[in-house]
């Protein structure tokens, strides 16, 4: 089934917003966006054939449970919310039992993700996936239209929920995960906290197979249901400091970027250096495109759409930590166009 991209910019798109509810917490409208996106659509735009199982009867709760359509035996519950405690914050979890929104057992680390400066701020959203896998983008308009001078504080936050691909399906009856750039090893009732961190799938300095002790998985395979984290790598195509500021390998003004584009890696994700699954419609391209234009720095080149030999991508804004960061590649492509696979 071709993806489907979703923006705040369509026409009859649901605009994000927050409200306070009657305790005085935080609420944001994502049910009514996620009900357009998975399962009602607008506009021109068709859902993506998710089912909403059920919605929350707690006074207040803005709660909702959402499955997929997975390739494997068993299809994926996905729990998300607000986050009463932060202003524009939205909280996810998936777990294998589900008897009510508040009630579910077999569960992954939650995501809980934020705008990075909602305050006087039009929060901003983005989503593409299929039937199978999902990833939404959450930003603020301080974050897609300031000048580049103040990058380094502001970001994109996100999450993927949804299917992996595997060597073996037979394998794996829950071949999915639950990925983003705040990730805590605790349930929705006691997470309290978001997060906005340097990029996407919680990325930090090397870009190489980064590892991180986390819990993306409800069950880790081959081994009995537990909160304990495992270990995570995210490898693809590396990038290493020298190329930085590089013009033999970086490219610094988009429109010239879908003539250069030459090699197209995709992510994957390993866990406990035994399972190995490919993430769904993100990958590292080769020469890199620059966090900003070649003019001023005013420009930023990420959270825009090009076309590279017909297939639309949009690239992610990722820190190194580089000393020259208004150069550093971006490094995380997300194909908005055709199939998956």
């Amino acid at each position: 089934m071709p993806v489907t991209f979703y923006s705040w910019e369509d026409s009859g798109a649901p605009q994000f917003k927050v409200t306070n509810n009657v305790s005085g917490a935080y609420q944001t409208n994502i049910i009514e966006i996620m009900d357009a996106i998975l399962i009602n659509g607008y506009g021109s735009k068709t859902a993506l054939g998710w089912t909403k199982l059920m919605s929350s009867d707690v006074a207040g709760s803005d709660r909702a449970v959402y499955q997929n359509v997975s390739a494997y035996s068993e299809n994926m519950n996905m729990i998300i919310q607000s986050t009463p405690e932060i202003l524009g914050g939205i909280s996810v979890q998936i777990a294998d039992v589900v008897n009510s929104p508040e009630v579910y057992t077999g569960y992954s680390d939650a995501v809980s993700i934020r705008p990075s400066r909602p305050f006087g701020t039009s929060l901003r959203w983005f989503a593409v996936g299929d039937e199978r896998t999902l990833i939404f983008i959450l930003s603020d308009s301080y974050s897609l239209d300031i000048g580049v001078s103040d990058w380094d504080y502001y970001y994109i936050s996100s999450f993927y929920a949804g299917d992996l691909i595997v060597q073996d399906p037979a394998a794996y009856p829950r071949c999915w995960a639950l990925i983003g750039t705040g990730m805590y090893a605790k349930t929705l009732d006691t997470i309290g906290s978001a997060a906005n961190d340097k990029g996407f799938l919680n990325f930090n300095y090397a870009q190489f197979a980064h590892s991180l002790r986390c819990r993306p998985f409800t069950q880790i395979p081959d081994e009995a249901w537990s909160t304990d984290p495992a270990m995570v790598y995210y490898p693809s195509l590396e990038s290493i400091p020298n190329f930085s500021n590089n013009n033999d390998y970086l490219i610094r003004f988009l429109d010239e970027y879908p003539d250069q584009a030459k090699v197209r890696v995709p992510y994957y994700m390993a866990i406990n250096h035994v399972n190995v699954f490919r993430l769904r419609g993100i990958y590292n391209m080769f020469p890199w495109l620059t966090n900003c234009d070649g003019n001023n720095f005013s420009t930023r080149n990420w959270a825009k759409v090009f076309t590279v030999d017909g297939t639309d991508y949009m690239a992610f804004f990722r820190d190194l930590n580089w000393g020259d960061s208004y150069y550093s590649p971006l490094t995380v492509y997300l194909q908005i166009s055709g199939e998956w696979g």
